[in-house]
C-alpha cells in the first residue's frame, strides 16, 4: 500500500529542473492505494436510530417524524443533554420525496463526534430519498386555438401544452434575474425557476437554437466609448442588430439577451429595455456588462414566447401563472416539475463529524448543498442534479470529503470548494474523488467549472467530468494534487480556456497534475466557427508559474491556437512523462517579453501581500522568481501524430528526451483510436529512457461502497 506521507511538494533543481515522479502532498488525512484510490475509514454502527418518514400516518408520528427539519430538532435536543450514543446517530429516511421551502439547516448544536457521527441517510439505498426544492406542475394539457396568443410561432400552434400554476399552490413567483461572468449584476447565483419534465432540464425559449450559429451584433454607439487590447466598444448598453426578428421581439414583455459581448470568455445576460425594428437598435437595461459591447459581439434572445418553437422549449408568463412548453417527447404521464425555492436545499454551519449517505438533491432554482467551517463532514454516494446554482459549496472547515457523487443538470458550478490558510501554508485537506459530474453551467456558461478549487491542500482523483460549456477543473491556490481523472468534451463554448484553467497568480506553488486524461477537448476536430484564442487540456494563463504537469494524457486536446498545454507568460512549468496523441500543437506558449514580466510582479506585488520570506524558505524557485522569464521545461514526453509540436516555441524553453512521432506504424498506442492508451512497461517502438509507465487503467471512476457501478467510459475512443 502506498500511502501519503508527510512529504513537501517543493520541487528541486535536479539536472535541468527534471525529477523523478513528484513526492504525495503534505497533507495526510487518510491512507491511498496503489491504485490511487482512497481508503475511506468505515463508521461505527449507530447507537440510536431516527427514522423520517413523510407518509407516517398520525399514528406512528411517535415513531418516525414526518419532516427532516423536526428529526434534526430531536438530533440537537440529544446533543444539548449532554449525552450523544455511542456509535453516534443516524437518521434514516424513508423512500420518497421531502419537499422543503427554505434551507435543512444542520448546526454545530447537531456536530457528531469522533467515531460517533451523525448520520443521515436513505433507509433503502436502492430507493432513496430525495431533497426537493421543486414544486409538481398539476393540469398540464393541449392550449387551444381559442386560447393561443398571437405572438406564439405558426409552427408551434397545436403542439404546445400550458399550465395554469396556481392549480400547483403557486400564487407568485419571484422575479428573473440574471448575471453571468460579466454581468453587472454580479457574478453570483441568480437563483431561476425553471421547467423539467420527467426529470430532465427544459430550456427558455431562444433564437437561434443550440448549436446554430449565435447573432452578431451589426453596430455599438459612439457614445461611451472604449479600447482594450486593439478592440474597440462602447460601455453603453446600446446595440443595432440586423434580423427580421425584430418586431415580434418588441411585443414580448420580458425579452433577455444572452452573449459574449466583448470577449469570447467573458459572457452576460442583458435584459431588453426597448428595440427598435425600424432601426435596428436595442437598448439595454443597466446594469451593464463590466467590460462593454463591441460590433461582432454574439448573442442569442430568449425568454421571448414568439421563439417558442422548438420541443423541449417552454415560456412563463409570470403576470398570469401559466406556463407554455412545447414538449420534446410525449406528455402523457410525463412528469412536471417546477424548481422554486431560492435557498439551499441543506447547509451544514460549523459542524463537524457529519454524513450525507446516498441521498438525492434536486429541484433548487439556486445553490443546493453549503458547507461552511467544521470538520470531518463526508458527502457519500449522493446525487445532486436539476438546479440553479452550484451544487455543492464547501467554504472552510477541514477534512470534508466528497466520494461517489452524481453532480449534473445544474446551471452553475458542479462544486466549489476552499480551505487551508495560504498565509502558513496550513492544508485543509478536503478530497473531491470518484465523482461524475457533468452536463454543468446551462445558465452561467464560462468560470462555472466542474470543481473550483481554492486555498490550500485539496486533492481530486478519480473524477469523470465532461459536458461543460468551460472548464473541468478551475484552479487557485497552493500545494493542491490533480490525480487520475478523465476529463472530456469540456471548453465547448468558451474561448481561451482549458479543461483545467489557472490565472494570474505567480505565487500558486506545490500544485501537481498527475496521471491524469484529457481528450477530446474544445472544438478539437477544427470544423465550424473557429475561436479567436483556443482550448486546451491544461491552460496555465497570465504568470501562473512552478506547476507540475507529470504522466498526463492528451489526446485530441488541443484548438484554436492552443496547445495540449498552453503557458501564457509563466515560468519553471514543468511538463514530465506525459504523452501528446493527435494534438493540433502539442504545447503551445505566449511568451512575455521581460519589461512585461517585470511589471506584472511589480503590480501584483503591490496589490496582493504575502510574507515572500516564508515563501521563499518553502519553494526555493520564488527566490529567482523575476529571473529567465518564460523558462519552462519539458522532458521524457511522446508528441505523437500531432499536427505541429510547439507553438511558438522559443529559446527559454529547456527540452530533455522528447520523442516525435509520426508514423501510424511506429505509434506505441495502437489502440489510441480506441482512446485505450494501456502500455507495457515500455512502449513498443522507440521509446524513451526512464519513461514511468502510466497507469492508464486506474485513470477515472471506480466501483466503492457507495457507487456499485462505474460511470459510461464508452467516449473514450469516439470521433465526432
Amino acid at each position: 500500500m502506498r500511502c501519503l506521507c508527510l512529504l513537501s511538494l517543493i520541487i528541486p533543481l535536479c539536472g535541468h529542473g527534471i525529477c523523478e515522479e513528484p513526492p504525495a502532498p503534505r497533507y495526510a488525512q487518510w491512507p491511498v492505494d496503489a491504485s490511487g484510490r482512497l481508503t475511506v475509514p468505515e463508521d461505527p454502527a449507530p447507537g440510536l436510530v431516527i427514522r423520517v418518514d413523510g407518509q407516517a400516518a398520525p399514528s406512528e408520528v411517535p415513531k418516525a417524524f414526518r419532516r427532516l427539519e423536526d428529526a434534526l430538532k430531536e438530533v440537537e435536543k440529544l446533543r444539548a443533554s449532554g449525552v450523544w450514543s455511542a456509535g453516534g446517530i443516524r437518521v434514516e429516511l424513508e423512500p420518497g420525496i421531502y419537499s422543503v421551502n427554505g434551507s435543512v439547516a444542520v448546526s454545530a448544536s447537531m456536530s457528531g463526534e469522533p467515531g460517533a457521527p451523525l448520520v443521515i441517510t436513505s433507509r433503502d439505498a436502492a430507493r432513496r430519498a430525495m431533497i426537493s426544492g421543486g414544486v409538481a406542475v398539476r393540469g398540464m394539457r393541449l392550449l387551444e386555438d381559442a386560447e393561443t396568443p398571437e405572438r406564439l410561432p405558426a409552427a408551434a400552434r397545436g403542439k404546445v401544452w400550458v399550465a395554469d400554476l396556481r392549480d400547483s399552490g403557486l400564487d407568485a413567483l419571484s422575479p428573473m434575474r440574471l448575471g453571468g461572468f460579466a454581468s453587472g449584476a454580479g457574478f453570483i447565483t441568480h437563483p431561476q425557476v425553471e421547467l423539467f419534465m420527467n426529470g430532465k432540464p427544459l430550456r427558455l425559449a431562444q433564437y437561434p437554437e443550440p448549436g446554430d450559429p449565435m447573432l452578431h451584433v451589426a453596430e455599438v454607439t459612439s457614445e461611451m466609448a472604449v479600447e482594450s487590447h486593439g478592440r474597440k466598444g462602447t460601455k453603453k448598453g446600446l446595440i443595432r442588430v440586423e434580423s427580421d426578428r425584430l418586431a415580434a421581439w418588441q411585443q414580448e414583455p420580458e425579452g433577455w439577451l444572452y452573449g459574449y459581448w466583448f470577449w469570447e470568455w467573458a459572457d452576460s445576460y442583458e435584459k431588453i429595455e426597448q428595440v427598435d425594428a425600424q432601426t435596428g437598435w436595442i437598448t439595454l437595461a443597466a446594469p451593464w456588462h463590466t467590460y462593454g459591447y463591441r460590433a461582432d459581439g454574439k448573442f442569442v434572445a430568449f425568454n421571448m414566447l414568439c421563439e417558442l418553437d422548438q420541443p423541449g422549449e417552454y415560456w412563463i408568463d409570470r403576470q398570469n401563472l401559466k406556463v407554455y412548453v412545447y414538449p420534446p417527447e410525449s406528455p402523457n404521464n410525463a412528469q412536471w416539475v417546477l424548481s422554486v425555492t431560492p435557498a439551499a436545499l441543506m447547509s451544514l454551519e460549523e459542524a463537524s463529524h457529519v454524513r450525507l449517505v446516498n441521498l438525492d438533491f434536486a429541484y433548487a432554482a439556486g445553490d443546493v448543498l453549503l458547507v461552511g467551517g467544521g470538520k470531518d463532514v463526508r458527502i457519500l454516494g449522493c446525487s445532486v442534479s436539476n438546479s440553479g446554482g452550484v451544487g455543492i459549496s464547501v467554504n472552510g472547515g477541514e477534512q470534508h470529503t466528497i466520494h461517489s457523487c452524481d453532480i449534473f443538470n445544474l446551471g452553475r458550478t458542479g462544486i466549489s470548494i476552499r480551505g487551508g490558510n495560504p498565509e502558513d501554508l496550513m492544508p485543509c485537506g478536503h478530497v473531491v474523488e470518484n465523482c461524475h459530474i457533468h452536463h454543468l453551467s446551462r445558465i452561467d456558461h464560462t468560470y462555472t467549472p466542474a470543481v473550483l478549487v481554492g486555498g490550500v491542500g485539496i486533492r481530486l482523483a478519480h473524477n469523470l467530468c465532461h459536458h461543460i460549456p468551460s472548464s473541468a477543473f478551475r484552479i487557485g491556490g497552493r500545494e493542491h494534487l490533480v490525480e487520475y481523472n478523465e476529463v472530456h468534451d469540456v471548453v465547448l463554448e468558451s474561448d481561451d480556456q482549458g479543461g483545467t484553467d489557472m490565472w494570474g497568480d505567480p505565487l500558486i506553488r506545490g500544485v501537481v497534475f498527475r496521471w491524469n486524461y484529457w481528450h477530446h477537448v474544445g472544438n478539437w476536430h477544427g470544423q465550424g466557427e473557429q475561436l479567436h484564442c483556443g482550448a486546451a487540456g491544461i491552460r496555465l494563463d497570465d504568470a501562473i508559474s512552478g506547476i507540475r504537469i507529470y504522466g498526463n494524457i492528451f489526446h485530441k486536446a488541443s484548438a484554436g491556437n492552443f496547445g495540449g498545454v498552453q503557458i501564457h507568460g509563466g515560468k519553471d512549468n514543468r511538463i514530465e512523462n506525459c504523452v501528446f496523441h493527435a494534438c493540433r500543437f502539442g504545447v503551445s506558449f505566449s511568451p512575455w517579453p521581460p519589461d512585461r514580466w517585470q511589471q506584472y510582479l511589480d503590480t501584483w506585488f503591490s496589490q496582493n501581500s504575502y510574507n515572500l520570506a516564508f515563501y521563499e524558505e518553502r519553494y526555493p524557485e520564488v527566490k529567482i522568481l523575476r529571473e529567465n522569464p518564460n523558462r519552462n521545461y519539458i522532458s521524457r514526453t511522446f508528441f505523437i501524430n500531432c499536427d505541429e509540436i510547439y507553438r511558438n516555441d522559443h529559446k527559454e524553453v529547456i527540452k530533455d528526451a522528447v520523442l516525435t512521432i509520426s508514423a501510424p506504424e511506429t505509434d506505441p498506442f495502437p489502440n489510441a483510436g480506441k482512446g485505450d492508451f494501456s502500455m507495457s512497461d515500455h512502449p513498443a517502438g522507440p521509446g524513451i529512457h526512464g519513461f514511468q509507465k502510466i497507469p492508464f487503467e486506474e485513470i477515472g471512476p471506480y466501483a466503492s461502497s457507495w457507487r456499485p457501478e462505474v460511470p459510461p467510459l464508452a467516449d473514450r475512443g469516439r470521433d465526432r
